[in-house]
């Protein structure tokens, strides 16, 4: 049992995710790219801190009458998709 379990997150009534939406006005005379850089460098070294944030949630265990535990892992290199925290939209 990893000493990081989270004990309320196991309850499968409890399926949470959490979501967060930033928005920035940006300076006429800032380059986008740049700010858009410094976010992704951000996120990584958050991610690299905290894995779970970045990574894909698996129920391990789970049939009649036990429902399973709930762990992170990496987000798998095979994946089709990146999972990246940062999503750039654009809405000028």
């Amino acid at each position: 049992m990893s000493i990081y379990q989270d004990m309320i997150g196991q309850l499968p009534i409890l399926n949470t995710y959490n979501h967060g939406t930033l928005g920035f006005k940006l300076d006429s005379e800032t380059p986008q790219d740049s700010i858009i850089e410094a976010l992704k460098t951000a996120a990584d070294k958050l991610t690299a801190s905290f894995p779970w944030l970045a990574g894909a949630v698996i129920n391990e265990g789970r049939e009649s009458g036990n429902s399973g535990l709930f762990k992170p892992l990496p987000w798998p290199p095979t994946a089709t998709s990146s999972n990246s925290i940062v999503r750039i939209k654009d809405y000028r």
